[in-house]
């Protein structure tokens, strides 16, 4: 059986002075003191500690009453927009009288008594306790079927760049003209900029693209349903794919769903399955007991897609008096995928035999870490595709609290700043994110967490798209006293390798110096360093890579 150490593995609190709140749900924003979180009795929590430094972890209840006073009740399911930054979706519990607009709004100022009237259609309907939504959002949809009108009203020659406004949050994006236009000229582009916005509710789950044009009343598709053979019972979790054309979709009667071919559905023929046209398939994903034909029964509490395979999916389960409560596969996209449990022995590097609520992927392949939130708190494994994981509880400054929610903001966009020249020459800057890698986690009794181990500057280092040039390898890994590092240069270039802790401190920097082109294998002490999981650096003139060291 394997082993895991992640000793250096730390939350901190997003919460201020006396530390009780029970949070359901957390979302992230662009900034990274910044958070959403829906909590019992006190409604859908703002922490805006970005914009109130002096004041950084007190939250206000953004839903709010006729009269502009917080509302009090439970919050729910919550999102923030990255391409529209004050844009918010929130709900709560109960619902007041039962419409849909009273259970979730939509609002473009960050909260408060200025929401939009109008958000869920009367189709929908729902019975659950806080029925779930997700927020997807890409800034480069290529693939995109939605296209947005511009007036030309000056000379741009073939190959020039134009910023054109996308009619999603009014974001601009960059439009290289294939051919000349001058004034007067009126083009049609694809709108590259897209968000899609999924929900689930009794016996079905919505679908909108519109969530985020706050001058049209969003249009709304049905893309599962009971009676087209989709979506049975109460969804009580759904996660997307990397491209959101898969949503996986988990229920309170432990039925899992994959709902797929979603990036080709982009009307009401196309996406809502009352249509003959709907592209739109629904696959209902037998999961069974281990060593018997039985399915599960017990609720599912999350499903996680790794943000680099969409075949690997992991779910967890709730309800006392069972064997397994965490489920993983590495064929999601298959036709009859295949779920095997990642419980792990119990006593000797499992996970306890209790409730497990919240699951997260990490998105650096290198690091290939897993983390479950339990009755009992958070555990951590770097080996879930073994037959019996090795699991181990990271609750350092948290305690065993429930964790209802795990999330990273693994959406990684910088500043774009466009320039205006009249008589003084102007720059506008739309703002990108600066938390991406940092996980946030919403608990029951300690309030709303945050780990920024993992945080990566953005614009400098994707770790989900290695560069080939700085690739390389770490052995013998795990490792005594000393690891061998083998890569490989196009040309010469200066070298440098850096040692991290997880909880993002340099324990250890070798600068190689210029090295020549061609394969080169450096041996580094690592005898001084603790035994634990570090991650090594590679870099290699302007460009770096990531991997996961292990020391004995």
């Amino acid at each position: 059986m394997g082993t895991v150490q992640t000793d250096f593995i730390e939350f901190q609190f997003m919460n201020k002075d006396y530390i009780a709140s029970q949070f359901y749900t957390v979302a992230t924003t662009t900034e990274k003191k910044n958070v959403l979180g829906g909590a019992q009795d006190i409604g859908t929590i703002l922490i805006d500690g970005s914009n109130n430094p002096g004041d950084m972890m007190r939250g206000a209840d953004i839903w709010t009453t006729g009269s502009g006073l917080a509302d009090g009740k439970t919050g729910g399911y919550c999102a923030s927009s990255k391409i529209y930054p004050t844009a918010v979706m929130y709900s709560r519990y109960p619902q007041p009288d039962g419409s849909p607009e009273s259970f979730v709004r939509r609002n473009e100022f960050g909260g408060g008594p200025n929401w939009a009237a109008a958000m869920l259609p009367a189709s929908y309907a729902s019975t659950g306790f806080i029925p779930p939504f997700v927020l997807y959002e890409n800034f480069e949809d290529y693939a995109t079927k939605d296209s947005v009108g511009y007036k030309i009203n000056k000379d741009y020659p073939a190959g020039s760049s134009i910023w054109i406004e996308s009619n999603n949050g009014k974001r601009p994006f960059k439009y290289i003209t294939p051919v000349t236009l001058t004034p007067g000229d009126s083009i049609v582009v694809p709108d590259i900029i897209t968000a899609r916005f999924f929900i689930g509710g009794d016996n079905q789950v919505q679908m909108s693209k519109q969530v985020i044009q706050f001058n049209v009343t969003p249009e709304w598709f049905v893309i599962s349903n009971k009676a087209h053979d989709g979506v049975e019972d109460k969804p009580e979790c759904m996660a997307y794919s990397s491209d959101a054309n898969h949503l996986f979709v988990g229920t309170d009667k432990g039925h899992l769903y994959r709902i797929s071919n979603i990036k080709y559905a982009y009307d009401t023929a196309t996406a809502d399955v009352s249509s003959p046209y709907c592209v739109i398939s629904t696959r209902r994903i037998p999961i069974h007991i281990p060593g018997d034909t039985a399915e599960i029964s017990q609720v599912i509490t999350s499903v996680a897609v790794d943000p680099n395979n969409d075949n690997r999916v992991i779910i967890t389960l709730g309800n006392y008096g069972n064997g397994h409560y965490v489920f993983v596969t590495d064929n999601a996209l298959d036709e009859n995928p295949i779920f095997r449990s990642a419980q792990g022995t119990p006593g000797n590097g499992g996970l306890p035999q209790a409730p497990a609520y919240s699951c997260l992927i990490e998105m650096n392949p290198n690091n290939n870490l897993v983390f479950v939130g339990t009755e009992f708190g958070v555990y951590v494994t770097n080996n879930i595709e073994a037959n019996d994981p090795a699991w181990v509880a990271e609750n350092n400054n948290l305690g065993g609290v429930p964790v209802f929610m795990l999330t990273q903001q693994n959406i990684r966009k910088g500043n774009d700043t466009l320039m205006f020249v009249n008589i003084d020459t102007t720059y506008v800057i739309h703002y990108g994110v600066n938390n991406y890698g940092v996980i946030y986690g919403a608990t029951y009794g300690r309030g709303l967490i945050s780990l920024d181990v993992f945080q990566q500057p953005v614009g400098i280092w994707d770790p989900r798209k290695v560069d080939k040039e700085t690739s390389f390898r770490i052995y013998p890994n795990p490792a005594n006293d000393r690891v061998t590092v083998a890569f490989e240069l196009k040309t010469s270039s200066g070298v440098e390798i850096d040692i991290y802790n997880l909880s993002g401190n340099l324990v250890k920097r070798v600068d190689l110096g210029t090295r020549p082109e061609g394969r080169d294998d450096a041996i580094i002490n690592v005898s001084g360093l603790s035994p634990g999981t570090y991650i090594m650096s590679l870099t290699i003139g302007n460009q770096r890579s990531s991997s996961k060291l292990i020391v004995q």
